[in-house]
């Protein structure tokens, strides 16, 4: 076996066995380095134009990020029974089109990779072997692919690239995809592990601002415009032990009440709340409320075990300034009481927001325009009634005769 052969022997069997133990993400700065800049030189050679390649995914199965677009498939045969697979979305298509063939006049719309011409799908093909041709020296040739067969084994990886593609405009960005079995790249290494791994109990004094939510409850508009200081709203969506910390995903975190905050309603009390009824019938329609503290400072460590599940004390966050928020406007801000078994706040400021809440102006507003209709339309009655009138005046006023028309008989 010739060195060369032998070589990539130990190449393609490391990478079938070895890596396949060691996380993808070791990896992402070997293909990075390996494919962006060799991508990026050839696509700005093909379209004579800067065109710039970004690794933004690595993994071993199709992945989420890549399936809301169509794309063009172009596969390229490295041996007879293995290939790279090269994927093109319909938006880098679109930028790779710009470059290669001026814009697209505006009238056929956004590209449907459907609808692309014979000559469009000439032009892809051609951009996707030239890609391939000028990173083929990164895989192993197929007369090496021959002679290391025989050790793969089924649990041998499929590789999946994602790159966005963009020029040096602000064009959109567009993905494009190289799938291909693992063992075909002639060397791969992952980076190294430090020999101390960075302790993230470093970072637990650090400070980070966080979004807390009380609770949620509904509340009428006539409520929301009679908002007054000492008032107080129950959060009929909120538990004494649980609050929501606000995120990409909510989480439910555990909380321990403070007994301090706790008061009783008495029915008077309870009478002074009650709205009055007003004239406008939207006004007693139920819109949404939260209640979010302002910024709550958490230690790093604590948000940690807090998502962990840890238990902490409502009397620190209870400190900060409480917001009702209805329809994204800050209608008001207060404390945070217990009532009950549920949480509340006690109104101590009222901002303008809360006079401005309305539920739906389009409605009030074709009830008005209903009536400036119907007034149109009595008025063009009573003038189309005038007209005729006079019409009929001047008919039984004029001389009407008969002999003046002929009048045919039938036969």
């Amino acid at each position: 076996m010739s060195p060369k052969l032998n070589s990539a022997k130990k190449s393609a069997s490391k990478n079938a066995k070895g890596e396949n133990k060691i996380s993808l993400h070791y990896y992402f700065d070997f293909y990075e380095k390996t494919f962006c800049e060799k991508l990026s030189d050839a696509a700005s050679e093909f379209l004579v134009s800067y065109i710039d390649f970004k690794l933004v995914g690595i993994g071993d199965k199709p992945c989420s990020i890549w399936q809301d677009s169509d794309y063009f498939v172009t596969q390229v045969n490295v041996s007879r029974e293995h290939s790279v697979t090269i994927k093109v979305s319909d938006a880098a298509a679109n930028l790779i089109f710009r470059n290669a063939l001026g814009d697209r006049p505006k009238e056929t719309g956004y590209l449907k990779l459907k609808d692309i011409t014979e000559l469009e799908a000439k032009i892809l093909t051609a951009f996707n072997e030239f890609l391939y041709k000028k990173i083929s020296g990164n895989f192993l040739t197929p007369k090496e692919i021959k002679s290391v067969e025989y050790e793969l084994n089924s649990e041998e990886k499929t590789i999946y690239l994602v790159f966005y593609i963009s020029g040096n405009t602000e064009d959109e960005s567009g993905k494009i995809m190289f799938i291909f079995p693992q063992f075909m790249l002639r060397s791969i290494a992952p980076i190294n592990k430090p020999e101390l791994p960075l302790n993230l109990d470093y970072f637990n004094p650090c400070l980070a601002e966080t979004n807390i939510i009380a609770g949620y409850s509904r509340i009428t508009l006539d409520d929301v415009k009679n908002l007054d200081l000492e008032d107080i709203v129950i959060l009929e969506n909120s538990h004494l032990y649980s609050m929501i910390l606000k995120s990409h995903e909510n989480l439910r975190i555990n909380i321990n009440p403070d007994p301090n905050i706790v008061i009783n309603l008495d029915e008077d009390n309870g009478d002074d709340t009650v709205s009055k009824v007003t004239g406008n019938i939207w006004d007693s329609l139920e819109v949404d409320l939260s209640a979010e503290f302002e910024k709550v400072k958490i230690r790093l460590g604590d948000l940690r075990h807090v998502v962990e599940g840890l238990v902490i004390d409502v009397a620190p966050i209870a400190q900060n300034k409480l917001f009702l928020n209805v329809e994204g406007k800050q209608v008001a801000a207060g404390e945070l009481v217990i009532v009950g078994d549920k949480y509340g706040v006690k109104i101590t400021e009222v901002y303008n927001d809360a006079k401005s809440v309305k539920h739906e102006p389009a409605v009030a507003m074709a009830s008005q325009s209903t009536e400036n209709l119907r007034q149109h339309e009595n008025a063009h009655s009573d003038q189309y009634s005038d007209e005729m009138d006079h019409e009929q005046d001047e008919i039984d006023d004029s001389d009407f005769d008969f002999s003046d028309y002929e009048i045919e008989e039938d036969v």
